[in-house]
């Protein structure tokens, strides 16, 4: 539920905050677009919880590699809650320090695009996750990549609001995708443990 729920709301966090920025008084619904890129801390902290249940559905079938991109993509999205904090909390727009947090930032969407991918291949190899769930994290990684990097100019040419609400919509699918995975994996453990314990007994 976590994943699905950070996913959608860092998604309209994302869109508000460009909304606001492209208005002549740079707010919506009377909220500036600063408050709006504050927000978007608190869906990332949603998409952390959620990372931990999904690791912890996965971890005994897929191993150290599993493990790994887990490990490397839940260090991402921190690295990219820190830079959140500390660009749009801790220092105001002019400060000089501002920077350190915006290049964190931008060096997280690396890391997590990094620890998705490798999460992925794990998860295929391992059969962990359903197969309509697989291809996600690869996905995921994919399009945070060539969408902020190699295509960044073209979308920022041709739409007000850049890469970032494709983004952030492939972004909250996938999660929602993984949630459901979640959930659907967590539902049929449950529905199994009971029927297990009767066999056991007899």
């Amino acid at each position: 539920m976590s994943l699905g729920l950070g996913g959608l709301s860092a998604f309209v966090a994302e869109i508000l905050h460009l909304t606001a920025l492209n208005q002549a008084d740079g707010s919506v619904f009377g909220v500036s677009w600063d408050y709006y890129a504050r927000w978007s801390i608190f869906p990332l902290l949603l998409v952390l919880y959620g990372l931990v249940g999904l690791h912890q559905h996965q971890q005994t079938r897929y191993r150290r590699l599993g493990r790994f991109g887990f490990l490397i993509t839940f260090l991402g999205y921190s690295m990219l809650v820190i830079g959140e904090i500390w660009s749009e909390v801790l220092f105001p727009p002019q400060h000089p320090l501002r920077f350190l947090g915006q290049l964190l930032s931008l060096l997280s969407l690396w890391v997590v695009s990094g620890g998705w991918a490798v999460w992925g291949v794990a998860s295929s190899r391992a059969r962990s996750l359903p197969g309509w769930a697989v291809p996600v994290p690869l996905v995921i990684a994919f399009v945070w990549v060539v969408f902020r990097f190699p295509l960044h100019d073209f979308f920022s040419g041709v739409f007000w609001g850049g890469e970032g609400p494709f983004r952030y919509a492939v972004h909250a699918v996938g999660l929602l995708v993984l949630g459901m995975a979640l959930w659907r994996g967590a539902r049929t453990e449950s529905v199994s443990e009971p029927t297990q314990a009767v066999l056991n007994r007899t």
